[in-house]
């Protein structure tokens, strides 16, 4: 995305001794395509996981009037600035793009109902038109497959095999990707995350990335080979089709260096260990491997982990 600009009413910063020396004034806030925002009349660049505290009025058709927005250093240098209508909704889309966990499920769809009864239905065609524009430009290949056309156990094999990363990462162990690529939330979370953790920020990227690491024998490798291929779908860098041979080719290797489900989790562990270390993930990847392995509804209970993987569509 380019820059975007648009028109924010600056009040005083917070604090006992601001109301002395601060006035409210009509400027801009730029909206930065590397997540920055840069407010006018500060020199400071924020990033957009320091906004907080949004309040928002309403007008007589339920629709957003205007949002006022904190920016938080501290408790004791808070900014903050005003957005109208349109620019708020924009402003908010932008934010979930930039942290869709943060400002899409922990906010927009937190437990405070009203909130998410003025801003989902907008917010999320804002997004929506963002992303058509985001198709044009990716140009990804025709694919009418949809995922309930491919063979069943080879979907339970799948799910399974992403199973204890989406746990560890609270998201949905039941959809290729932890999320549902029809939810434009669930979209921007793939791409955060392959932004976040692989500075992969476009289709080309992504598949030299693949190309990279699915030739590799070690179970550490082609593990997150098949993870960066669901995470693909879900961002709209590849289609169904794609994915779905990316991660045959990298579990029939993978069967060849493993033989279990638990061995497939015991082993990434110990590759974790070696190239991170110990760190909260390593933990919260260990508790959901454990509860994987004991859990009586656990996806590795609905499919062996040996059964033979071949193309079905």
């Amino acid at each position: 995305m380019e820059t975007i600009t648009m028109k924010a009413q600056f009040l005083g910063k917070k604090g006992f001794f601001s109301r002395f020396f601060s006035k409210n004034y009509w400027g801009q806030v730029e909206l930065r395509p590397d997540g920055t925002i840069k407010m006018t009349g500060y020199d400071k660049v924020y990033r957009a996981k320091e906004c907080d505290q949004f309040r928002n009025t309403y007008d007589e058709d339920d629709k957003v009037a205007y949002m006022e927005v904190n920016m938080y250093e501290d408790e004791e240098d808070c900014y903050r600035f005003v957005l109208y209508r349109e620019d708020a909704i924009a402003f908010f889309a932008w934010l979930i793009r930039q942290e869709p966990g943060m400002f899409g499920e922990r906010t927009l769809r937190s437990e405070y109902d009203s909130f998410r009864a003025h801003l989902e239905g907008p917010v999320l065609n804002k997004l929506r038109q963002w992303q058509a524009e985001d198709d044009k430009v990716i140009g990804l290949p025709k694919d009418d497959l949809v995922w309930e056309e491919v063979d069943e156990d080879f979907r339970k094999w799948i799910i399974a095999d992403c199973a204890l990363i989406h746990k560890a990462n609270h998201d949905d162990i039941h959809e290729l990707g932890g999320a549902s690529h029809l939810d434009p939330i669930g979209r921007e979370y793939g791409r955060w995350i392959l932004r976040d953790s692989w500075e992969i920020n476009s289709r080309p990227e992504l598949i030299e990335t693949i190309q990279d690491m699915i030739e590799d024998k070690l179970l550490w490798q082609l593990q997150r080979t098949i993870q960066n291929a669901s995470w693909g779908y879900l961002a709209g860098f590849l289609t169904l089709r794609e994915t779905l041979n990316v991660i045959l080719t990298a579990g029939q290797r993978l069967q060849k260096v493993t033989r279990s489900w638990e061995g497939l989790g015991k082993g990434y562990m110990r590759s974790y260990e070696s190239y991170l270390g110990y760190d909260a993930l390593y933990d919260s990847r260990a508790a959901a491997l454990e509860e994987l392995l004991e859990s009586e509804d656990s996806p590795y209970r609905q499919v062996p982990f040996d059964m033979e993987l071949c193309r079905s569509w």
